[in-house]
């Protein structure tokens, strides 16, 4: 039985739920001016109160050998939130779901502070920070991709 498993940039991760947990609740800082204040491990270990809600799978990640990693998403249907439209086209023709729904992001939390040239760059400096998590999320992008072109040969199950 494959299980749909779907991932977001890690970095994507971090900062939003520094924002939804932590941001005019424990801080006032925004996430760029958090990470300078106290430094990258103090602001990565921000996510720590917060894993069980929003880190989900990269949690598990350290229980699961680097090289079996593919070994794992190939075991799965694997999509990533950067391609939720992609995503629920290969469900809907793998499994039985409606493929009529397109992805659209729900509950986005602005985020103070970061303007594109900061987000860029902040993305750049938790790189390092996030290195396993982010190559895992590289490789079950990849795995997506070639998932979503194989299931294009499948008819849909359900029609729009």
């Amino acid at each position: 039985m494959l299980s749909p498993l779907v991932l977001r940039d890690p970095r994507d991760i971090l900062v939003g739920g520094f924002y939804q947990w932590h941001f005019k609740k424990t801080t006032n800082l925004t996430a760029p001016q958090y990470f300078r204040a106290y430094g990258p491990e103090a602001f990565v270990r921000t996510r720590n109160a917060t894993s069980a809600r929003c880190y989900g799978f990269y949690s598990q990640l350290a229980l699961i050998e680097r090289h079996l990693w593919p070994t794992v998403l190939k075991s799965c249907i694997v999509g990533t939130t950067e391609d939720m439209d992609g995503f629920l086209e290969t469900l809907g023709r793998v499994i039985r779901v409606p493929t009529s729904t397109h992805g659209k992001q729900l509950h986005v939390r602005p985020k103070y502070g970061m303007n594109p040239d900061i987000w860029a760059a902040f993305y750049q400096e938790l790189t390092p920070l996030l290195r396993e998590e982010i190559a895992f999320w590289k490789i079950a992008t990849r795995v997506a991709q070639e998932q979503h072109r194989a299931s294009r040969a499948f008819t849909k199950l359900i029609s729009d």
